[in-house]
């Protein structure tokens, strides 16, 4: 009859507990210890190892009634993609209840800026299907394009998007290093940094080309090229208007005044806005810290 598992106890509320999980620190990031072992005689001995699955901690995740202390554990923990896949649809209210999906778009370490320190952790990259209608502004003019991060498009994510989330759901995001790159002249081109909890995509993270976005650009602006599923904008829940809608990026034309949009049909359009454009909520879930 073969061996059972060793187990490996603790103390928790004065009471014996099994202890399902242990984690140690690999490159400053929390990753589950899937096996541990100790002397005993002078021979290295299995004193532990995590169940088959899982290492038991967590429940699984409800997409339709999301419990953001259960999630914020699993992604700590370094185990998103083990609950959950790409494309998942997780339902996530404002404060005011109203239930928004919200979309799993990747997985992978993220900079983020806990406190004034930059931190590398774990996160599950998203966005909202519901999009927000943003009111007639100029992003730039033909005299000087003004940059993402002093940007209206910014200003309004900041106000309006950021506003009607919950405490505890932003609480949950990471303030994410977000790079955006200075038009091209003379071929020099700044990058500028903000740290947001929600922001605007990018044109390379869109997994977009045009040739009025230049190679520094893109180099500088992408987290991961094709960021987005194939094609997500012909599948969003707006205030009932029909196509065909435009959409903030917050990459600017190479050589024109103002940004980039992209078109429903994934086109790539540039210039000044006239008329009211749709923002792409983007974020980076990494739990509470």
């Amino acid at each position: 009859m073969a061996d059972a598992l060793p187990k490996l106890y603790g103390s928790a509320d004065g009471k014996t507990r099994l202890i399902k999980g242990l984690y140690g620190s690999v490159n400053g990031i929390a990753r589950p210890i899937s096996k541990l072992y100790g002397s005993v005689s002078g021979r290295s001995k299995l004193i532990f190892q995590a169940q088959a699955g899982g290492d038991g901690d967590f429940d699984p995740v409800d997409s339709n009634n999301v419990d953001l202390d259960n999630l914020s554990n699993i992604v700590k923990a370094g185990m998103a993609s083990e609950y959950l896949k790409v494309g998942d649809i997780l339902q996530i209210p404002w404060a005011d209840g109203t239930k928004v999906q919200r979309r799993v778009l990747g997985f992978g370490d993220r900079v983020v800026k806990i406190g004034d320190v930059e931190q590398v952790v774990p996160a599950i990259q998203m966005d909202d299907v519901y999009l927000f209608k943003t009111p007639t502004v100029y992003y730039g003019s033909s005299a000087i394009a003004v940059v993402y991060p002093s940007s209206y498009l910014r200003a309004f994510i900041n106000s309006t998007v950021t506003n009607i989330q919950s405490s505890e759901f932003l609480e949950c995001l990471g303030a994410t290093k977000v790079s955006t790159v200075t038009r091209v002249v003379n071929g020099q081109a700044s990058i500028l940094t903000s740290y947001d909890k929600i922001f605007a995509p990018s044109v390379v993270e869109l997994g977009a080309k045009h040739n009025s976005y230049s190679e520094a650009q893109a180099g500088g602006e992408g987290v991961t090229p094709n960021f987005y599923l194939n094609n997500p904008l012909l599948s969003r829940e707006t205030e009932g208007e029909g196509y065909p809608r435009i959409f903030w990026t917050r990459s600017l034309a190479l050589d024109r005044a103002g940004c980039m949009f992209v078109g429903d049909a994934g086109d790539i359009l540039y210039g000044k806005q006239t008329s009211s454009y749709y923002v792409l909520p983007t974020y980076n879930f990494i739990g509470k810290y």
